[in-house]
Parts: C-alpha cells; structure tokens; sequence
C-alpha cells in the first residue's frame, strides 16, 4: 500500500509528460501549417520567426517517443520535424550563387539599425568605421546621432552622403566613399534611399529600405515587402538592398519576394542564413534574422559577415560584392 501513492505520482508525471509533449508537437505543426498561409497578421509573423528553432526539439521528442514505444507520438513529431527541416534546408545547404569575374574589384557594405535610443552613439560609430567599409547605410537615427558620426575623425572618407533623420525609428543614412551618380524616389516604400553610385566596374544601385515591423503595422510590412521585386525591376544596373527588413526567411512574403525579385541573400550564400541579428540588447540571445544584404544575379558574394554594435539592439551586417562573371 506503500507504494499506491508513488505509483499515482509517477502516472501523472507521465500523463502530465505526454500532454506537454503532445501540446508541443500540435503548437510546432501549426507553425509549419503557417509557411502555407503566408502571414496574415503580426501573431503569425512574431510564430514564424520562431521556425528554425523548432527543429532540434522535434527531432529529439521523435526519438524519445520511438524508445519509449509512444509509436503515433513520434510519427507525428518525426512529420513535422521533417517539414521543419525542408524549409530550413536552403539555408543550410545554400545557394552560393554565381562567381565574380576574375578582374572585377570588390565593394563592401554595411548596414546596421542603430536604434534610436541608443546612448552609446560614440562607441557605435568608432566600430563602422573600423570596418572601413565603402558604403555604410544606417536606420533609426536621429539628427543628434547623425552630429556624432560627423564629428568623428574618419568621417571625412565618406564625402558622399544621403541623410534623412527622423524622431524614434524612422531615419535613414547612407555615407558612400564612391560617388553618388544619381538619385531616385521609390514611392512603393514609405523609409528608403535609393541611390546609384559610381563603382569600380560601372554603376551600382544601393537601396537602403526599414518597413515596419510586421507585429505594429503589418499592412505596410506586408505591401513593402511585396513591392521588392518591382523596386528591383526599375534599374537594369546591379543592385543591392539593404536594410533591417523586420522580416526573415521564415516569413513566406519575404522569401517569395526575394525569390521573385531574383535577389540572393549574401549572408545565406556564405552559410550564415540562420545567424540571427536581433535582439541583442534582452535578456535572451538573438533568434531571428531581421537585417539582410540582398544582390541581384549580376553580382556575386565575395564574403559577409555580422558583429555587434554598441548600444543598438541588432547586429551590424556586412557584404564584399563583386560584378559577376
């Protein structure tokens, strides 16, 4: 009789076990469902971010189910951890897209959302301009921040600039060591900058965008994000989009977009698609890839990478590009 209460503990600590499990699995199935609905509102989006996480997890309560004989439980976990997996699998196995041609000379960008609260400006700046890249784009800066950055002792290397500072998160900036050839108005995005530099090997359209996060306004994100493909189709020079997008490869209007507007993602071509670059500044590590380098065909990624900012709450991203062979 001794052990009447025990064994009781230990059948609800197992149903108790098989419920979570099962409320985990149904939880991870509809996420996947999602890929196919597209993302209809911003409590989609914000459990969509959340997909390449869902993986590991999977996998594991799958075999844990087959050892434990809880045969319909592991089939249901192993069919949705082998979803999961095909819509990771392009960033694990990505496409590196073309080669550069042999004589072509290399651009580096980078992009960082400084955040608009950010009170270590000083510091943040000293570490963009170490990375010595050609062309520097920033979001969420004010005419304050922007002071900062022109004060700085190696400000001068980038004589050409495009500046649009705003109140909280809707300034943008890009400062160019090559010349600005032109510039255009792209209406289909509410922030952008859309400039066509002098490059190396001919003229190099940089637009840099920041839509709205999708969780805040998501008929703007979603109208923005669409609009990529004919953003991209308005100059035949090769471009490169830029930015805190406020969307990652989890999101179907993103991948769509980028697909149908023939861009490659630089950091996914290099096997970094799944490193994440937001949040930095919370009590849990970054999860999600918000801040992308997109290229057209024309080019060809030559190497990327990221590295923290200080005071902002994402990452710095950065490209070397080249023409493409």
């Amino acid at each position: 009789m001794a052990d009447r209460p025990a064994r009781l503990v230990a059948q609800r600590l197992r149903l108790g076990s098989h419920v979570v499990a099962w409320v985990a699995v149904t939880c991870t199935a509809l996420a996947l469902a999602t890929q196919l609905l597209g993302t209809p509102n911003g409590s989609i989006a914000a459990l969509q971010a959340l997909t390449p996480w869902a993986t590991v997890p999977l996998v594991g309560l799958a075999v844990l189910a087959a050892a434990t004989h809880r045969d319909r439980l592991g089939f249901v976990a192993a069919s949705v951890a082998i979803g999961h997996l095909v819509i990771v699998a392009p960033l694990v196995f990505p496409d590196r897209g073309p080669a550069a041609a042999p004589a072509a000379a290399p651009v580096s960008v980078t992009f960082v959302n400084l955040l608009y609260s950010n009170d270590r400006v000083d510091q943040a700046v000293d570490s963009l301009f170490s990375a010595d890249s050609d062309v520097i784009a920033m979001a969420e800066l004010s005419s304050p921040q922007i002071a900062v950055m022109s004060a700085h002792p190696l400000a001068g290397r980038y004589p050409y600039r495009v500046e649009q500072p705003r109140e909280r998160a809707g300034g943008l900036l890009l400062w160019s060591k090559l010349p600005i050839r032109s510039r255009a108005r792209t209406d289909e995005l509410r922030r952008s900058i859309d400039v066509t530099l002098d490059a190396p090997d001919g003229p190099l359209r940089v637009v840099v965008v920041h839509p709205p996060p999708p969780v805040f306004n998501h008929s703007v994100w979603d109208a923005e994000i669409a609009a990529l493909p004919s953003v991209v189709a308005e100059s035949e020079a090769p471009t490169v989009v830029i930015g805190d997008f406020n969307a990652s490869y989890f999101h179907p209007p993103f991948r769509a977009a980028v697909d149908a507007a023939g861009l490659l993602d630089a950091h996914a071509a290099v096997g970094q698609g799944l490193t994440p670059t937001w949040p930095t500044d919370e009590w849990v590590p970054p999860f999600v890839t918000l801040d992308h380098v997109l290229i057209s065909s024309s080019l060809a990624v030559l190497d990327a990478g990221q590295y923290g900012v200080p005071g902002s709450d994402h990452r710095a991203i950065w490209a070397e590009i080249a023409a493409a062979a």
